[in-house]
C-alpha cells in the first residue's frame, strides 16, 4: 500500500515540473508572440495556451504517466477536454471569488489555479491516462 502511495506522490511531484515547464513555455510563446511579432494579445495568449498544453501533453505522456500509458495510443483529444472543463472550472471559480465573495482578483486567482492544477492531475491520472487492471484502457 505505501508503494502505491510514493508512486502517486512521485506522479503528482513530476505532474508538478511538467506544469511549470509548460507554463513557462506558454506564457514565453505569449511574450514572443505579443512583444516581438506583435500579434494582437488575445490570439497569443491563446496560441500560447494551446503551445503549453501540447508540451504538457507530450511530457505527461512520456515521462509522468509513462507507466501507464500504451505508447501508440493518441490521449490528445481526452486531454484536451481535460484541461478547457479544468479551464472552464477554475474561471467560474475565480468569478464567483471575485464578483460574489469580493476577494481581491490577486488572491483569488491563487484558489483558482489550485483548483485547475488539481482538476488536471486526477483528470490526467483517472481519466486520460488511465490504466485498468494493470492494462491500459487501450490494451482491453
Amino acid at each position: 500500500m505505501k508503494s502505491s502511495f510514493n508512486y502517486f506522490i512521485n506522479k503528482a511531484i513530476k505532474f508538478g515540473v511538467v506544469g511549470t515547464i509548460s507554463t513557462a513555455v506558454n506564457y514565453g510563446s505569449f511574450a514572443f508572440l505579443f512583444k516581438i511579432v506583435g500579434l494582437y494579445y488575445l490570439f497569443s495568449s491563446v496560441t500560447g495556451y494551446m503551445i503549453g498544453v501540447l508540451v504538457g501533453y507530450l511530457l505527461n505522456k512520456n515521462w509522468t504517466f509513462v507507466q501507464q500509458v500504451n505508447k501508440s495510443k493518441n490521449y490528445l483529444m481526452v486531454y484536451i477536454i481535460v484541461y478547457v472543463v479544468s479551464l472552464i472550472s477554475s474561471q467560474l471559480l475565480l468569478i464567483l471569488l471575485v464578483e460574489k465573495i469580493i476577494l481581491d482578483p490577486l488572491f483569488a486567482n491563487i484558489y483558482a489555479i489550485a483548483l485547475s492544477a488539481t482538476m488536471n492531475f486526477l483528470g490526467s491520472n483517472y481519466f486520460v491516462f488511465k490504466k485498468v487492471n494493470n492494462l491500459t484502457v487501450s490494451n482491453v
